[in-house]
């Protein structure tokens, strides 16, 4: 499953703390989702969000640098939507990855998580887009 083995790669990568670089963190989103983010990044303006937890992109909120993330199981409730259940520091908790077909390919329109903004969301307000 294609979101499993991106999953267990994450966690791999994020359990020996290896950065990527932009290309390879959004090489599996979508082009909307990939043009957000970048709108979001590249926007200067204050964000006044307050200080608080961070959002790790595939983890969810408050999963920092250090923090041991474990895959606890992978299931597809439906065809372009799956539940990755997640261990964070012994805690479980699941985002819900949104699927989209593009150029015969998926990719991922959207995480969701079991709290606060999805991905999506938090780069749109971010970007101050809608």
């Amino acid at each position: 499953m294609l979101v499993r083995a991106l999953y267990e790669r994450e966690i791999a990568r994020h359990n020996a703390r290896q950065r990527v670089g932009e290309a390879e963190f959004l090489a599996p989103f979508a082009r909307d989702t990939q043009a957000v983010w970048r709108k979001a990044r590249d926007d200067k303006r204050p964000t006044h969000d307050p200080a608080g937890p961070i959002l790790n992109a595939f983890f969810g909120w408050g999963v920092l640098p250090g923090h041991e993330v474990t895959l606890a199981g992978v299931a597809q409730p439906a065809e372009l939507f799956v539940a990755v259940r997640l261990a964070v520091r012994g805690r479980t908790r699941t985002a819900t990855v949104q699927l989209v077909r593009e150029a015969g390919a998926l990719r991922i329109a959207d995480i969701a998580y079991e709290s606060g903004e999805s991905f999506l969301a938090y780069n749109r307000r971010r970007a101050g887009t809608k």
